[in-house]
């Protein structure tokens, strides 16, 4: 049977994937936050698949570096259409979930919480628009080092971010040290566009897939462990491994993502409603990650003829059934708003 070509179908998949486990990592926190209020086996169940959603946001940003660093457009044109996609969701969710916190949270209404919206997100999964514009702002750059530069180069820039953004940030609060190298012009989630692009461009072999699948779940494991580990010596929930540039994060991302990748070219060809379905899910992902809050709190209040969380019952099935649940209502509703004029340009 023909194996997939299309360049867009794992790209596609690894967007779906995002979408689905970003939901995952909210329906969990609630759980993670009542260390030594539930049983060590809920919580660990919580433990579990919130270490693996957290290569949920990196591979969005790996997506971003994929799709932009090897273009080439004039600035103008790149501005108008990057911000444009970012700032009317970003302003139009913010002034949503202002009013939504003032309902689900009780929230005061308030002038001085207005404007803090210029600096600070109006609900806590927004940071993601606000570190986006950021990012669209240093892409210009980035390409010019990434279309100017071989894989040798890209592969020391993606070692030296590691290193900053990983390996230094850990070793100083662990030891409580400052460490003297100044490697702050390779750090923070613009690595992650570089290292989107680079895997995009890295060539597939069955050996580094293997490689990759292998240290995906080691830092899988890893990153349970530790977080069980700290959080048991504190006596409290520690999220330090949960961290998008802990070093753990970073290697169980950029390896999920090769392998998303990988995985896809060896699917048989999509065509007819499974390619269609895919591209429907993928469209409709960034959608899913602004809407699927209010779904979520819906179903938590019982609001929507059911109650269901995480906890509704054993954690290990409650979990993806909640996150199945709040990811469909998001999709419908992410669906619904993309057909509506004007408004759709709030769910691109």
């Amino acid at each position: 049977m023909t194996k997939n070509q299309d360049r867009h179908v794992w790209i596609d998949l690894a967007r779906i994937i995002g979408s689905f486990l970003v939901v995952m990592i909210h329906v969990t926190s609630p759980i993670l936050t009542r260390y030594q209020q539930i049983s060590q086996q809920s919580w660990m169940s919580g433990n579990f698949y919130d270490s693996i959603a957290r290569l949920s946001v990196p591979m969005f940003f790996m997506i971003t570096g994929a799709l932009l660093l090897g273009k080439t457009e004039p600035l103008p044109e790149y501005f108008r259409k990057r911000l444009t996609k970012v700032l009317i969701p970003l302003v139009a969710w913010s002034l949503v979930y202002f009013f939504w916190a003032y309902w689900a949270d009780q929230s005061g209404l308030t002038l001085k919480r207005l404007a803090k919206l210029w600096y600070s997100p109006a609900y806590y999964h927004l940071w993601y628009l606000y570190a986006l514009l950021g990012l669209y702002l240093v892409i210009p750059i980035l390409r010019m080092i990434t279309l100017h530069s071989d894989a040798w180069l890209l592969g020391l820039y993606i070692a030296l971010w590691f290193t900053a953004s990983g390996i230094f940030p850990l070793l100083e609060k662990t030891l409580e040290i400052s460490l003297l190298p100044d490697l702050q012009f390779a750090s923070g989630f613009a690595g992650y566009l570089v290292a989107g692009y680079f895997l995009s461009k890295t060539p597939l072999s069955k050996r580094w897939a293997a490689f990759s699948a292998l240290l995906m779940v080691c830092s899988a494991i890893g990153t349970i462990a530790l977080t069980y580990i700290a959080s048991s010596q504190k006596g409290q929930f520690v999220g330090t491994y949960y961290e998008y540039l802990s070093p753990n994060i970073l290697l169980l991302s950029t390896s999920a993502f090769y392998l998303v990748r990988w995985a896809s070219s060896n699917l048989p060809a999509l065509t007819g409603p499974s390619h269609k379905a895919i591209q429907t899910l993928a469209s409709a992902s960034l959608g899913i990650y602004l809407v699927h809050i209010i779904p979520m709190t819906l179903l938590e209040k019982g609001m929507l003829g059911i109650s269901l969380t995480a906890w509704s019952f054993n954690p290990l099935f409650a979990i993806p059934a909640t996150t199945l649940a709040v990811y469909c209502a998001s999709l419908a509703i992410t669906l619904i708003l993309q057909r509506i004029p004007l408004i759709n340009k709030i769910v691109p």
